[in-house]
């Protein structure tokens, strides 16, 4: 799959300089914005500079195996608790954990092999960093097309 290349992004604030491993918002919101770096996929970018024109979170970010008349093209989910739209806010910790142990077998360039050696006290972090945030309406209608289909 090629995706492209985007700029980074920086911290937008200061780190701690000790981060102290727990099941806590804390800790999760340091692994989702950094380690891990889940706002970097799900949130939507400017493709050429790579700069986020989206709501963190909030999904909406695309991409697309090339060539995309053969590939398959993918948006990313919204991981904020918006009950309407957001994908977290229906799914409990353990779901979530499942989820993410669960590894391959999903459709999608999320690197789910990776993220399955995870382990538990990191996964409830996120989940508790990510149910904390702002809910965010950001329907995405569909996160997987197929070569051929017209996109929205």
């Amino acid at each position: 799959m090629a995706f492209g290349l985007i700029k980074p992004e920086h911290p937008k604030k200061t780190q701690a300089k000790k981060m102290v491993k727990a099941s806590t918002v804390e800790y999760g919101e340091y692994l989702a914005n950094s380690v891990a770096n889940c706002v970097g996929c799900h949130t939507e970018r400017e493709m050429k500079s790579g700069a986020f024109i989206g709501k963190p979170f909030a999904g909406g970010m695309f991409f697309a195996e090339e060539p995309r008349s053969e590939g398959k093209s993918y948006y990313s989910p919204n991981l904020t608790p918006d009950p309407e739209t957001g994908v977290m806010a229906h799914w409990t910790e353990e779901t979530f954990i499942a989820r993410f142990h669960a590894g391959y077998g999903f459709v999608s360039p999320m690197p789910w092999g990776s993220f399955s050696r995870i382990d538990d006290i990191d996964l409830k972090a996120i989940f508790l960093y990510l149910k904390s945030l702002e809910p965010v309406s950001s329907k995405v209608e569909k996160t997987v097309y197929h070569a051929g289909e017209p996109l929205p």
